[in-house]
């Protein structure tokens, strides 16, 4: 998928998508209601993420005091980071996608396709590297007639 189809998803689809379910949910359960839904699980999310990114950031913490490599949980403070943004946008996709970011189990998901495609572009962008070193080999040339 290109990177310009993925924008038109994003920036049209989602919301599209929000205004859809928001309105079919409004239609079932009335509009106060609704309304008082987005706010409790902008709410509930803020604590989950509040929850989620203090144990992450001592996790950080304590593999830094042991002289090791947090990568794992800056991964995971990122995609704690993008369901705490996603959580607090009014709609319930966005909030499903959000929560997902934000419950350990689902954010392992998250995780490890996260992982896999940096793996991917890594293992891409160095072979696409070595394909375009080139050497030099210095030296004299002769013909030589059979």
């Amino acid at each position: 998928m290109h990177l310009s189809h993925l924008l038109l998803l994003i920036f049209i689809g989602i919301p599209l998508l929000e205004i859809y379910l928001l309105i079919q949910v409004g239609s079932w359960i009335g509009v106060i209601p609704t309304i008082l839904l987005v706010i409790a699980t902008a709410v509930v999310g803020s604590y989950l993420l509040h929850y989620q990114g203090i144990s992450t950031l001592r996790n950080i913490q304590t593999a830094l005091s042991q002289n090791q490599l947090p990568a794992q949980d800056l991964l995971e403070g990122l995609i704690l980071l993008i369901g705490g943004i996603l959580l607090l946008t009014p709609g319930f996709f966005t909030d499903l996608l959000g929560l997902s970011g934000i419950l350990p189990w689902t954010r392992r998901y998250w995780l490890l396709l996260l992982l896999k495609q940096l793996n991917r572009w890594i293992s891409t962008t160095l072979y696409t590297h070595e394909l375009r070193k080139t050497e030099t080999i210095e030296g004299k040339y002769r013909h030589e007639e059979d």
